[in-house]
């Protein structure tokens, strides 16, 4: 009697999902687990409904007493270990996801969130073999392919990147997900004319796209296109105030238009938004330079690059700087650590290459001058 009248809860329960009362379906589940404690589809259906709610602890807490009933269940152990990643605790989530896996080796998505978990854990080479197992599981799925693409991107490996994301833009056409991800890829292999295409793809599927509009504006103003770039920084900056890095972009956009007044407030709002961020300095150092202010210039530029010691950007951006203020040596030296960082950096960022061959050619000039 008592496991009929459980079964006759969990299917109100069910109907309560279906009608959009997910507390009402909650409680049916409950009193049918109360009439026959190992029923396991009441389990998961609870446990499930509380984790669609948002409620993850007791999410935790449900999926726990299933697989004290079915111990080897491995949608449960994959969910676990999703909600241990919502909830910071990433060894926790590797632990249930790995076991998930090892349940079910051919489930697209558990592979898919061990990646992920993986990704955020900084183990970015077993990330991408789990992502490849994804994708070999699921060759059709774009998920698939964008996050092999998004791993390889954060192993630098761009060009590779590219294909992938472009394989999952190819897949799913109307996800602005995927050509933003081949934009910045794009970008990174020196290839802005491309990545603004794609960027401007990105924004027509879905015009709230902060970053994308960001990026597309940071790609104008790399070919030298600035009218372009304020009008894209201008929308990327209206949908998200906060972001310094689009603020300092769009200020030395303005400064390279003509328009230092705007700009100038738009610049110190920036600093104090991001005070940590090398790539607002950069920006703030290059805009004092194309106002002639050198020595600011290479004040903010020196900011930038101590606060990025590994990366190349920053280092580069000093040597320009130091270029303009003429203090050749001074640049070269900083060319030489962001060259260090990033060979191929002078191949991808034409103003930096012409200021590297003319730092150079000083040099060369002076030293013939015997000073």
């Amino acid at each position: 009697m008592s496991s009929d009248l459980a079964r006759a809860q969990h299917a109100l329960g069910l109907d309560f999902l279906g009608q959009g009362q997910p507390e009402k379906g909650i409680a049916a589940f409950r009193e049918a687990i109360r009439l026959m404690p190992d029923y396991v589809d009441a389990l998961y259906d609870l446990a499930f409904a509380l984790q669609d709610i948002g409620q993850p602890q007791e999410a935790i807490d449900a999926y726990r007493d299933l697989l004290r009933v079915v111990p080897d269940f491995a949608e449960a152990q994959g969910s676990l270990g999703v909600l241990y990643g919502q909830l910071g605790d990433s060894q926790a989530a590797l632990r249930h996801l790995r076991e998930a896996v090892r349940l079910k080796p051919d489930s697209f998505e558990s592979r898919v969130n061990l990646g992920h978990a993986l990704a955020a854990d900084g183990s970015l080479e077993e990330a991408l073999n789990e992502f490849r197992a994804a994708v070999r599981l699921r060759p059709d799925a774009a998920a698939g392919a964008g996050n092999l693409g998004a791993v390889l991107g954060e192993l630098g490996r761009w060009e590779e990147a590219s294909d992938w994301h472009r394989k999952a833009m190819e897949l799913d056409p109307a996800d602005s997900t995927y050509p933003r991800n081949l934009g910045v890829a794009l970008c990174e292999l020196g290839r802005d004319g491309e990545a603004i295409e794609l960027f401007r793809r990105a924004v027509s599927a879905d015009p709230t796209d902060a970053d994308a509009l960001a990026r597309m504006g940071s790609c104008l103003s790399a070919v030298g296109r600035d009218h372009e770039a304020v009008e894209a920084l201008l929308e990327a900056n209206r949908l998200n105030p906060g972001d310094g890095e689009t603020l300092s972009l769009l200020g030395l956009s303005l400064v390279r238009v003509g328009r230092e007044r705007e700009a100038r407030p738009l610049l110190a709002k920036a600093v104090q938004l991001s005070p940590e961020s090398s790539i607002v300095w950069g920006n703030t150092s290059l805009a004092y330079a194309e106002r002639g202010h050198v020595d600011e210039a290479v004040e903010a530029a020196r900011r930038g690059a101590d606060l990025a010691r590994g990366e190349a950007a920053p280092q580069i951006t000093l040597a320009m700087v130091l270029a303009r203020a003429e203090r050749w040596s001074e640049s070269m030296a900083a060319f030489e650590e962001g060259l260090g960082l990033d060979p191929g950096y002078l191949e991808k960022v034409q103003d930096a290459r012409a200021a590297f061959e003319h730092c150079r050619t000083m040099l060369s000039d002076t030293a013939g001058d015997g000073r």
